[in-house]
């Protein structure tokens, strides 16, 4: 267990990446410019564009970096689990941080904070931050909130109907200043106990992308454990935001992606009874997807 900001031997920090390279090697950096003890895994999911031979070329002289790499695209929840599994086979581990590439932290304070309240509880499975969008004004972003109905599993895939964050946080308990307890946390950053995480059979790798937060959260009420977020532990979560033309394919691969992952929820951890509204919305947003990529068309054709 960590007993100390200065004892985080026991710590692997999982970092999964497809073809944002450049994203990892600057977090890494800065992760090992605070000179702590923890062990970084970098899982290369399998990139086309080089990742894996130029991350590895770039951390081969530190022996407190390993870096792996799959034998095909695994998705987030499985890769994340790659890592996992390596971490614990070759290093005492107790503790694990998973950690998006274009996560940026301040200073170590953060995770050393993060590991300090999860061990605060013994029912404590996971504890997040507030992430910030440097690109977007260091807007917050998301941090923690209800496992969601089955009503909002129906609404939350619609691409047409608001869905505010704050809507889905009506469970979120203060228990001190600026700490929640919350039912799921978001999964660009967050710490474990390895011991709870591995209870619960760590990620469901039944999705490919998306959702995995959720059920994350299913699987822990299950088992009588939940989530702590600090509000005051701040980090940038860096999404650019851009007015950059999305081609329709993308775009509609990206709700493909969405779907799946939302049928798989739904079969394994609701009711199937929703999958016929499921499919409508899906075909709905489709239409609505195509309708805005065409008026984006028209409007870029009018305004050349």
């Amino acid at each position: 267990m960590i007993q100390s900001s200065e004892d985080l031997d026991s710590l692997a920090i999982i970092i999964l990446n497809y073809c944002s390279s450049n994203d990892v090697i600057d977090n890494v950096k800065r992760l090992l410019s605070f000179h702590k003890s923890y062990r970084i895994i970098i899982v290369d999911n399998y990139s086309p564009d080089n990742s894996f031979r130029k991350i590895r070329n770039f951390f081969r002289d530190s022996d407190q970096v390993d870096v792996l790499q799959t034998g095909s695209n695994l998705g987030y929840a499985a890769g994340n689990n790659y890592g996992i599994r390596y971490a614990a086979k070759h290093y005492s581990i107790e503790t694990i941080a998973i950690m998006n590439p274009d996560v940026v932290l301040s200073s170590s304070d953060v995770i050393e904070k993060m590991c300090a309240l999860l061990y605060s509880d013994m029912n404590c499975i996971f504890v997040g931050g507030c992430p910030l969008n440097h690109y977007d004004g260091d807007k917050p972003m998301p941090m923690g909130w209800d496992i969601p109905s089955l009503l909002e599993i129906i609404l939350n895939s619609c691409l047409f109907v608001d869905s505010a964050d704050e809507k889905h946080q009506r469970r979120c308990m203060q228990t001190k200043a600026g700490i929640y307890r919350v039912e799921c946390v978001t999964g660009c950053f967050f710490v474990a106990k390895y011991s709870l995480f591995k209870k619960i059979v760590f990620f469901d790798e039944g999705t490919f992308l998306y959702n995995e937060e959720n059920i994350l959260g299913i699987k822990a009420r299950k088992s009588g454990y939940y989530s702590l977020v600090d509000t005051n532990l701040k980090y940038y979560h860096n999404h650019r935001v851009g007015k950059e033309i999305v081609s329709l394919q993308r775009r509609l691969s990206s709700i493909d992606a969405g779907f799946t992952s939302r049928v798989y929820l739904a079969k394994n951890y609701y009711s199937k009874s929703i999958l016929p509204f499921l499919y409508l919305i899906h075909i709905f947003n489709k239409v609505f997807l195509f309708l805005s990529w065409l008026k984006d068309k028209v409007i870029g054709s009018m305004n050349r």
